[in-house]
Parts: structure tokens; sequence; C-alpha cells
């Protein structure tokens, strides 16, 4: 084995390699942010590209669209012109040759005239040796002449009229030429904006370069981005490897420095701990000592269990509780004997709270006196902080279980006379100190399964033997008898705390709102009554849960909807079970619906609703106290919720 300067050694060795890495790293790093100022400058062009492109590619979509009407229409009519030009031009040259035979025939008709006018002066000068016969043949002449000039003559007014065609010919075509100049700058225009257009798809190639261009460096900035991440990671996790390497050089450095001490400390402790070891395997070993005060119960119990009879019904109960509190002179009301039944039914954790002198602590007497099972009623003291002062804690000094009143009553309610009885522990008090300290485990574990539900006296795990094993198991665990009913009486005033939901939500809590008579009771007054089978009772939880509660729990159910829906408060599937048994039991007993609903409201909703000086929780308060006065007029829910909104106030 290396001894702790190799390591040392080794350590530094490590260190320094992963220092040179590091320096490697921020090498890379530095290079790869020059090359992020690059990226960023791209991104720049990006964004400058990006810009231009849309603004060429909108003003380039609305230019070409124009420019192709535009063209297209200025070709369909530079068409048609050069159609008309070209039937001009032909018409011209038709006009130019008849212009010509026109000329010809001028000239021919000026010839006739020359020689007509020749004929004119001959005829003169004949005319002055006139003669008939030659007057005649002059006559025929003249005729013939006469013929040839109307001839000549109309032959001349279609001349003229054909040259004045002609001259408006010669107008026309001068217009057609005008008008051939005119589009041909036209299309010269045109041409110059082709050309333009035809610049804006060169210059939209290259920005699709350009775009080639930025995607490629996009791509060249994620593959960077990747690997700086990557780069990034691999120094994160070289610097923790530097951490832990510099954490175990001091850790070395200090173990070195401690390691005299520690050897000298760990020989010690084990010394102490094979004392410790010896002594609590003889502790074990010798059961009677350790549960000293279980076994004396055990010693003193009856080995037999006496007669019980089978239980009678909840409604015969509840007639014998009725019973048993006048032979006391206490007085309940009918509606809180039928709910602590109902309780029963629902759950071992019942909460009983009130004002002083109500009658909390009486209550679970007289129902223990009518149905002749044990009440055992212990005072919970405001210093309990845990658990160990609830059940106990084994002396190490003395070897020995330090047992309370409280796992004493567990182990009695075990024993073979009272395994079949009604077994009542009363936690008088109990938030004189804070029950989620002493009281939360324990309550966790009713909740499991029967087989389940043991608590542990201590941490060590030994072993019983004996008719002690009956009661203890593995050495350290008392079994929770299922007989066993948990009542807690609470004062609601400054010197004690309140619940949390934790432990409402487990339990049935019934409200003590004020004493109704006036009498003083006696418990030794009350006559014993027989005992009643815990079994039977168990036996009838089966016809209980057939009764159908559908309709009780609408009015529940609304409620919750004002809660949830307007303040969001929810319930859990825990409470939901306890109300659903509560409400079976009065189905069952033909009790009273309203009176049930009204309880269940009292023991599982109202508690839960946390005071709000707003006027949102005081309309949800009143649409409440609606709904619950809608089921009872008198009802106990309301007068709940009534005193929640004056502390909200």
């Amino acid at each position: 084995m290396m001894n702790k300067t190799d390591e040392l050694s080794l350590l530094q060795l490590e260190y320094d390699t992963l220092k040179q890495k590091c320096e490697t790293y921020e090498r890379q790093i530095e290079e790869f942010h020059k090359r992020q100022s690059i990226v960023e400058y791209y991104e720049q062009l990006e964004q400058q590209y990006e810009q231009q492109l849309a603004i060429a590619e909108q003003e380039s979509k609305s230019s070409v669209e124009e420019l192709e009407q535009q063209l297209h229409a200025l070709q369909a009519r530079y068409d048609e012109l050069e159609h008309a030009l070209t039937s001009a031009k032909a018409e011209m040259e038709a006009l130019d040759e008849e212009r010509g035979q026109l000329v010809e025939a001028a000239e021919a008709i000026e010839e006739d005239r020359e020689q007509l006018e020749e004929e004119r002066e001959a005829f003169e000068q004949m005319k002055e040796a006139f003669s008939l016969s030659d007057a005649m043949e002059m006559k025929r002449k003249l005729d013939r002449l006469q013929q040839n000039y109307d001839r000549v003559l109309a032959f001349s007014k279609d001349l003229q009229q054909k040259l004045t065609e002609h001259e408006l010919a010669q107008d026309y075509i001068a217009e057609l030429e005008a008008k051939q100049t005119s589009y041909e700058q036209e299309v010269k225009r045109l041409d110059d904006i082709v050309r333009t257009y035809r610049q804006a798809e060169i210059d939209w190639a290259r920005l699709q370069e350009q775009k080639e261009a930025y995607e490629f460096l996009k791509q060249q900035h994620d593959t960077l981005s990747a690997l700086y991440d990557k780069q990034q990671m691999e120094l994160a996790q070289v610097r923790d490897e530097l951490l832990q390497a510099l954490h175990d050089a001091e850790r070395v450095t200090a173990a070195e420095n401690k390691s005299a001490f520690y050897e000298i400390r760990l020989r010690s402790l084990q010394a102490e701990l094979q004392r410790l070891q010896k002594k609590e395997k003889d502790a074990i070993a010798d059961e009677s000592r350790m549960f000293e005060s279980f076994q004396l119960l055990i010693e003193q119990a009856a080995k037999t269990a006496p007669s019980i009879a089978t239980y009678p019904g909840d409604a015969v109960a509840y007639e014998r509780i009725l019973q048993a509190a006048e032979q006391g002179s206490y007085e309940f009301s009918p509606a809180m004997v039928q709910g602590f039944l109902a309780a029963m039914r629902s759950t071992r954790f019942i909460i009983l709270k009130g004002l002083s002198g109500t009658g909390k602590t009486s209550l679970p007497k007289i129902v223990a006196h009518a149905l002749g099972g044990v009440c055992e009623v212990i005072a919970v003291q405001p210093n309990w902080k845990s658990k160990t002062d609830l059940i106990g804690f084994y002396n190490h000094f003395n070897d020995r279980f330090m047992a309370t009143q409280f796992t004493e009553n567990l182990l009695k309610a075990q024993l073979p006379e009272n395994k079949d009885k009604f077994y009542f522990i009363v936690l008088d008090e109990m938030n004189l100190a804070r029950v989620e300290y002493y009281f939360s485990d324990f309550n966790s574990k009713l909740e499991l399964e029967e087989s389940k539900q043991f608590v542990e006296l201590f941490d060590t795990v030994g072993r019983t033997s004996g008719a002690l094993s009956d009661y203890v198991m593995d050495g350290n665990k008392l079994r929770i008898p299922p007989n066993v009913f948990f009542i807690g009486t609470i004062n609601e005033d400054d010197s004690t705390y309140t619940l949390s939901d934790k432990i409402y939500d487990r339990a049935q809590v019934l409200d003590f709102q004020a004493a109704i008579s006036e009498k003083i009771g006696d418990i030794s007054k009350i006559e014993a009554m027989p005992a009643v089978s815990f079994t039977g009772f168990k036996a009838q939880q089966q016809n209980v849960q057939k009764q159908s509660v559908v309709k009780m729990l609408r009015t529940i159910d609304d409620v919750l909807n004002v809660l949830s829906e307007r303040l969001y408060i929810e319930i859990g599937n825990r409470p939901r079970r306890h109300m659903q048994a509560f409400l079976q039991t009065y189905a069952a007993n033909k009790w009273s619906e309203q009176q049930a609903i009204d309880l269940q409201i009292v023991s599982k909703i109202v508690p839960k609703i946390m005071p709000s000086y707003d006027e949102e929780f005081e309309q949800a308060m009143d649409d409440i106290i609606r709904i619950v006065q809608a089921n009872d007029p008198a009802s106990q829910a309301a007068r709940a919720i009534e005193k929640v909104k004056r502390h909200a106030k």
C-alpha cells in the first residue's frame, strides 16, 4: 500500500496535469472567442443581407409586375401601330405609283391642251376663210374636240381629287411617322426598363449567392457553437476534477495531521463499542428486567377471558349511553352521542374540542361504562417534545425500558381480560404541547393495515420469549390493539397550540360548543353494565358499509365546490372516506341525515378554512352558510363558519 507521501505526490502530479489541460482549454476558448467575433461579423452581414433582400424582393416583385403589365400593353399597341404603318407604307407606295401616272397624264393633258390651243388658233384662222362645207367640217371637229375636252376635263377633275387624296395620305403618313418616332422612343424606354429588370435579376442572383454564403457561415457558426459548448462542458469537468483534487489534497493533509489522533480515538471507541455491545446483549437477554413493568402487568392479569355479551347494535348502544349519562347526572345532546358512535365507525382517533367544563373528558368515560369497556385518561404535559414522552424510552444505565402510562395501557388492552372490550385512551388537553411533536408518528401508523400497526419502543432490535413475546415483537415492537380508540380533548385558548391539517385529516372532530346543563356529573354513580364484544362491533361494520349515502354527500360536495372554485381549498381521499363511513352509520340507524351532514362539515371542512379578510372570502362564507342552512336551519356548521368570519375581521 502507498503511504501518505506517495498519495500526495500522485495528487500533486494529477493536479499539474489537470492545470496544464485547463490552460490548453483556455487557449482553445480564446481562439474560439476570435472565431466568435468573425461569426458575429457575419451575423451583422446576415442582418444587412436579409434587410436588403427583403427590400429588393418587395421592390422587384412590385416593379416587375408593373413593368410586365406596361410591356404587354405597349407591345400590343406597338404591334397594332406597326401593322397600321405597314399598311400605310403599302398604300403610300401605291399612291406614289398613281401619282406618277397622274403626272404623266397631266403632262399628256398639257400636250393636248397645247395642241388644242394650236388647233383653236388654226380654227380662228380658218374661221376667217370660212365656208359652209368647211363650217360643217369644222362643226364636226368642234364636237369631237368638245367631247375630248369634256373627257379631259372629267379626267382632270378626277386627277385633281386624287391629288387631294394623295396630299391627305401624305399628312396621314407624316402623322404615322411621328407616332412611329414616339413609339420607338417608348420602346427604347421600355428596353431601358427591361435592362433595369435584368440588372435586378442579376442583383437577385447575387443576393441568392450571398444567402447561400450566409447559410454556410451559419452552419459553421452552429458547428463552432457546439464545439464551444463541448469545450465549456469539458472545462467545467476539468474544474470539478481540479477542485476535487484540491479537496482530496486538503483532506489528505488534514488526515495526515489528525491520523495519530484518530487512531487513538478509534481504539478508544472500539473498546467502548465492545463494552456497550456486551452490555446491550446482557440487557436484551434479561427480558424480565428490561420490560419489568410489562412483565408485572402480564403476571397480575387474569389468564382467561371473561364472558362478554354480543354487541347489540349502535341504536341500543346509544340508549345505554344516554342511560349511563342520566345515572351519573350528565347531560349530552342526542347529536353528540350519535356523532361519537358514528365517529367510532369511521376512525379510531377522535378529537373532542370546546370550552372547559363541557364534558369532553366525561363522554368517553360514560361510553366505556355503557359498553362495559375501559377508559384511561392520560394528562398531556406542556413539555412533551417527542414520541418518547408518549411511549417511553430505553434507559441504558439500568438496562430497562421506562414505560409510560400510554404504552402500559396499549399492553393492558391486549390482555385476555380486555382484548375483546372497547378500550378508550383519553389524551386530556392534548394540545398543551404540539401534537405533531409527540403523536404524529404514532397517528400515521393507525392508517396502516392491522398487521402492520405497532409502535417501536426503542431502536435496538432484540428478541422476546415466553408470555412477553405475545405482546412485544422483535424485542422492541409493541402491537397497537384494534380495540383501542384514541380520544384527544383540546381547549381553544391562548395557553394551547393549534392542530395541523395532518392531525385533522386523520381524526373525527366533535365540537362541544357550550354546556347544555348546569348539573354536576359523578361517574361513581353510574352502575356497572355488562361488557359487549368489540369483535361484534367490527362484524356489523360490513352491514353499515352497504348503506348508500350519495344523496347525503351532495350537500357536502356543494360546500366543497364553493371552497375549490372560490378559495382553492381541497380535501384528500382519507377525509372523504371518514365522512362516508360517518354518514353510513347514520343511515344504517335511521338517525337524522341533516345532523350527520352538519357534523361532518364542522369536523372535516371548517378546520380547513383559513380566515382571510377580503370580499371574495366573505362572499364564499355567505354562500356556504346558505347551503348548510338549507340543509339544517339550526345548523351548527353555520355558527362555526360565522365564527371563522369574525376571526377574519
